[in-house]
């Protein structure tokens, strides 16, 4: 299955920037600390401008998606430098 991840990273790196799969690696790394946590601190420069995983963990919450482990929420927590 990892190979098969590998995979479509190279096929998008192909098809886009390699902005493109940045964001993507950033985005799979929210949805793990995500989906294996109660609480998720994201730390942010400050609170105008948006960190690399606040998108992706606003959707999570705002979906109210539930966490692999207890099946609950997550709390997210956004900390300011």
């Amino acid at each position: 299955m990892v190979a098969k991840a590998k995979l479509q990273i190279y096929c998008r790196e192909e098809a886009s920037t390699t902005y493109t799969v940045t964001n993507l690696l950033i985005a799979t790394v929210a949805r793990i600390a995500y989906q294996c946590s109660d609480v998720v601190y994201s730390v942010q420069p400050n609170f105008t401008n948006a960190g690399p995983f606040s998108p992706t963990l606003d959707h999570l919450y705002s979906t109210k998606a539930t966490n692999v482990l207890r099946k609950q929420v997550p709390q997210v927590t956004f900390v300011e430098l």
